[in-house]
This record gives C-alpha cells, structure tokens and sequence, in this order.
C-alpha cells in the first residue's frame, strides 16, 4: 500500500517520548517527510543516544523537556502547538528498571497515558492519538502461542503489566469520551536498529561487550523474540495515523500488532552480530534475578489485512541492518548520515 507521503507535508505532529530511541527514529523519519514535529519527553541520558549523535533536537520544531505525568503541562503543549497527530510513546520500557523504580513505571506508563490521551481528546487541533504499548502486554502461558489482538491481556512483571493497563485505559477513555477522534494502541516489541544504547537491551549490551573487550553476560540464551527492524514499526506507526489523518475509523478503537513472522533466539541473535561484525565475543551466561518468558510471538494478519503493512525485513536482515549501522558509526561514519540514508532506502521499497 504504502504511505501518502503528501499527506504528511506540513503535518503538525506531537511525539511523547522524542528523545528515546524509537522516538527519534520516528522523529528523523517525519521530518525527512515533511512534517513539524514538536517533541516532549524527559531529557536525554546522559550517556550515549541516537537523540544527541544524530542531532535529532535540530530537526524538531519545538523541543520540550518535560514530564507527561504533569497534566497540565501537556495540555498546554497541545492546546499551544495545535497538533494534527499525537504519537505517544513516552514510558519507562525496560523490565528490569520497572522492579528497582516500580512506582515511577507505574505513574509514567498509567497515570501519564491518560494525561496525554485526555489532553488529546480535549484538543481541538488533534485528528487522533496512537499510544504505542508492547508485545509483552499480552497474558502469556508460554505455550508458544502467537497472539492475535483479540488475545487477553496481562502481565506478570511491573512493567508488563503497566502497559497492559495502559491499554485497558485506552479503551475506557475511548468509550467514555466519544469524541470525533482516533485512538488506537500498537502493539511491538524487541525493536531494534542503530542508536539504541538502552541499558538491559541485547544490541546495546552486544555493542557495549565489543567496545569494552568484556563478556557479555546472557540471562536466557534460548528465549526466543520477534526481532524486527525499527522502520518496520514506524511504517505501521505512520499507516494508522493515516487513517485518522483522512478521518477513516474515526469512531472505532482499533489495535494491532507489528510483528515478523518468525522468532529468533537470543543465542542466534548473537551469532548473526558475531558474524555480521566478524567479532567473537564471549559470553557469560548468568542466572536471571527476574523471571521472564520463554517464547513471544505475534500474528499480524490484522496489520496486513486491514493496513497493507507488510514487514520489509524479516529477523535475519534487521539484525544485519542493524549491525551494519553500529559497524559504520564506531567506524567514524555521522550517525545522522547514516540513519537517513536507511530511511531513504526504506521509502524506495515501499
């Protein structure tokens, strides 16, 4: 199907959660597109991010530091910069973080959703709101089911469970507050691609081990994820938006996933990087502190049937993608440079 790509010309969009890895994707790929991005979100680690090596704060129009669990404040962004979209990505997303800082998990992923959902309803700019939650929202029983949208949600971990909840939130102020406006919830998870440096992340800790000439330490070296290439979520991103965007939908709250056909272990992952980067790295397999799922893996017939998306990568060339972007960025090579040239590549096979 692919994207309209004059739809997004001049386009005013909200991105919570800009400064973030996914988020400054998306952002780069908006403003290749032509659209104005205003972006909130806490400020940048100070470590390394893809946010400041690729200036992403240069190709926003307004830059926000701010805290989506202050109503207020993201009432007035919005009611000040009159978004046509809101893309709400803004949350505390790794597991382990959730049980050392369980309450800040539980306010940003829960209480700052509805901040940025209700604040989007009461826009009158705003055509529609996408909050992106994760694959892991699912209640899973590893039976190596794959889920579909329809599936029972769940959680077993903090963080899990938050953006569950994230979900069952958006449904309730959907229905509660039948306005003229689109909400919908995306649905992805192990998304990878260059610039991530996210603590607790296989790439990142990949990267870090070769950088640092130390063992990389593996929980669960047989777990196996539906590894996909961070372009083919925003792909999916950017076709729901449309929909709100040419007021499609408008009155149904719609879900859906973003997924690969196929799962790679963790182990496999390893090897593709290994070989891809022609490193050995050795490994250190340690006993997780917290419990984690064996298999994950999402159906996303939905997303194809309903959407046209279609993943142009499977596992095997995100990884090899997403190695070769790290490859040339230690190599010297501009990380804006290069993260543009893999979106221009992306739209000519759309």
């Amino acid at each position: 199907m692919g994207l309209n790509l004059e739809l997004w010309r001049g386009k005013k969009i909200l991105i919570t959660g800009h400064t973030g890895f996914k988020g400054s994707w998306l952002t780069l790929f908006l403003n290749h597109i032509g659209a104005q991005v205003t972006g909130i979100s806490l400020a940048p680690s100070s470590g390394p991010s893809l946010f400041k090596d690729a200036d992403v704060q240069s190709r926003t129009r307004n830059h926000i530091i701010g805290d989506i669990r202050n109503f207020e404040k993201v009432e007035d962004i919005i009611c000040q910069h009159q978004p046509d979209y809101v893309f709400h990505l803004a949350a505390q997303s790794l597991v382990v973080e959730s049980y050392r800082n369980p309450l800040d998990t539980i306010t940003t992923n829960i209480s700052g959703s509805a901040n940025v959902i209700l604040a989007s309803i009461g826009g009158k700019s705003v055509r529609g709101v996408l909050n992106v939650t994760t694959d892991k929202v699912y209640q899973n029983r590893d039976n190596s089911k794959s889920f579909i949208e329809t599936d029972a949600l769940g959680g077993d971990d903090i963080y899990s469970a938050s953006k569950a909840c994230s979900e069952i939130l958006t449904n309730a102020l959907f229905r509660s507050f039948p306005e003229e406006k689109s909400l919908s919830t995306a649905r992805a998870g192990n998304v990878i691609g260059g610039g991530d440096w996210s603590d607790h992340r296989l790439v990142p800790d990949i990267m870090r081990s070769i950088q640092t000439k130390t063992q990389l330490a593996l929980r669960n070296p047989e777990s196996t994820r539906p590894w996909q290439h961070v372009l083919d979520c925003i792909y999916g991103y950017l076709l729901i938006a449309e929909r709100s965007l040419l007021g499609q939908n408008v009155s149904s709250l719609s879900s859906f996933n973003f997924g690969p056909d196929e799962s790679l272990s963790v182990a496999k992952v390893l090897e593709i990087f290994e070989s891809e980067l022609k490193q050995k790295i050795q490994v250190e397999i340690t006993k997780g502190k917290f419990f984690e799922k064996s298999f994950l893996q999402l159906d996303s017939s939905k997303s194809k049937s309903e959407l046209g998306w279609e993943a142009s990568m499977n596992p095997l060339l995100a990884i090899q993608s997403t190695a070769k972007w790290y490859s040339e960025f230690l190599a010297g090579k501009n990380a804006y440079t290069i993260t543009i040239r893999e979106i221009e590549e992306y739209l000519e096979k759309l």
